[in-house]
């Protein structure tokens, strides 16, 4: 080494693994979540990118091996870093090599010859900026693959929402009714966790239509599904059955308080045009099968009351 200690290139290298500890401890522990960027990749890549240009400077004629791990410590990062992180990280190591060059090149003249710094700093700036241009582009192609991602993710999530609910009311469909029903049924056998069904048909639906037209009737079924949003819990499940029926999920014993809520909210409507309904419930048994569960409602519903299965 150019006069200095050997300590002292020894204790650089011991500082930096302990700043590499540091660092692995912060992301491992969580520490860093709480910054812009929580791996600290910047961090760490400014940081060993400044331990080297020291080596650099503390080597006498082998500091040119340092060139080869810079470059290939900033081409790593460049993958993973936005573009204004890329653009600070590129001026950080140039700006580092200039002045260790500069302080090795004015300080002891005879160890770091021109010639031989020309010649490092010339691949350094022919490098970097070219490592820094790859990365930026990088850095675009990944934005976009994100902004891809999510974009499609949307469509994916849009696809779901219009399989699963009805077009007219935006309830859910009969589709996602009978996965609800399943996974309610098998909560029941598994967890003992109460479950009710009810059948809810409008009453004299037909003549409705026959009587206002089809726009009216739609807007009737529409008016049901925003009273029942109005009214019942947010963990009742209200699904268009098919038609005019309708099917509701709630917690056992839970049925004949919110079908009262509901019946209360329609007889209190006048928007667009006053109807009822008629709803039959039952309480599920761990024996009971999505198809015996709906027999026993449909069995229950009787005219205009609301009555549960024996």
């Amino acid at each position: 080494a150019m006069g200095a200690p050997a300590w002292a290139s020894a204790g650089l290298l011991l500082a930096s693994w302990l700043c590499a500890l540091g660092f692995g401890w912060a992301v491992r522990s969580g520490w860093s979540q709480r910054f812009a960027e929580p791996m600290l990749l910047s961090a760490q890549a400014a940081l060993m990118l400044l331990v080297g240009a020291l080596h650099y400077l503390l080597l006498d004629r082998y500091r040119a091996l340092v060139i080869g791990p810079v470059v290939l410590l900033l081409a790593f990062c460049m993958f993973r870093l936005e573009r204004r992180s890329i653009l600070r990280l590129v001026a950080w190591t140039l700006g580092c090599f200039l002045l260790a060059s500069g302080i090795g090149w004015c300080g002891w003249p005879l160890r770091f010859d021109g010639r031989s710094e020309l010649l490092h700093l010339g691949t350094l700036l022919l490098c970097i900026p070219g490592i820094g241009l790859l990365g930026l582009q990088m850095s675009a192609v990944r934005q976009r693959l994100e902004r891809e991602r999510l974009r499609l993710q949307e469509a994916l999530a849009e696809i779901e929402r219009l399989a699963t609910r009805d077009a007219l009311t935006d309830l859910p469909n009969r589709r996602h009714a009978e996965q609800a029903l399943d996974a309610a049924l098998a909560r029941l056998r598994r967890l003992g966790e109460p479950l009710a069904l009810a059948l809810v048909d409008l009453d004299r639906f037909k003549l409705v239509n026959d009587q206002h037209g089809h726009a009216v009737g739609d807007a009737v079924l529409r008016r049901l599904a925003e009273l029942a949003g109005q009214t019942l819990r947010r963990t009742d499940l209200l699904a268009r059955w098919g038609g005019e029926e309708f099917l509701l999920l709630m917690a056992g014993g839970e049925a004949p308080q919110g079908l009262e809520r509901l019946q209360a909210a329609v007889r209190a409507n006048d928007q667009p045009l006053p109807f009822r309904f008629s709803a039959g419930w039952v309480e599920a048994r761990p024996e009971d099968t999505p198809e015996s569960l709906l027999e026993r409602a449909d069995a229950a519903r009787t005219g205009g009351r609301l009555d549960e299965a024996e």
